[in-house]
C-alpha cells in the first residue's frame, strides 16, 4: 500500500510501521515489507525481508531467489537450467533474447519490481448494498 500520504497523520514512518505490523499480524498476514514500490514489497515480503530501504532497491533484489515474482514461476525450471537462480541471474541475461523466448509478463514484472515501470492496479469496485 502507499503510505506516503499517511506518514504525518499517523506519526511518523516508525509509528505507522509499528502499527501496520501490529494490525497485520491480528488478521493473519505473516509478512510485511517496506520498498518503493509494491511488487518489490511483495518480493521483500516473500523472502523475509521487512526493510527495502537499508539498500539500493537492485542490490536488495539481485539477490533474492527469482521465485518471489511470481510472473517467474510458468519459466522458472527453463530458467534453471540456463543458470538462473536469483532475479539479478534473471536480469543480467539478454533483453532481447528474454522478450523473444519467454511472455512479456516477465520482463514487465522485472521492469515494475526494479522501478523501470511504473505498476498499474486494477482497481476493485465494491457491490453496491
Amino acid at each position: 500500500m502507499e503510505v506516503a500520504a499517511s506518514v504525518r497523520l499517523f506519526g511518523g514512518k516508525r509509528a505507522l510501521r509499528d502499527r501496520v505490523v501490529a494490525e497485520s499480524a491480528e488478521v493473519g498476514v505473516a509478512q510485511v515489507a517496506w520498498a518503493p514500490n509494491s511488487l518489490a514489497a511483495l518480493a521483500l515480503a516473500r523472502a523475509g525481508i521487512e526493510n527495502g530501504f537499508k539498500q539500493t532497491l537492485p542490490v536488495l533484489l539481485d539477490a533474492l531467489p527469482m521465485q518471489v515474482l511470481s510472473a517467474v514461476h510458468p519459466h522458472r525450471l527453463t530458467l534453471a537450467h540456463v543458470g538462473c537462480r536469483t532475479l539479478g541471474d534473471v536480469r543480467a541475461l539478454p533483453r532481447g533474447g528474454v522478450g523473444r523466448r519467454f511472455d512479456k509478463q516477465l520482463l514487465q514484472a522485472l521492469d515494475q519490481a526494479y522501478g523501470a515501470e511504473p505498476e498499474a492496479h486494477v482497481w476493485v469496485a465494491l457491490p453496491e448494498r
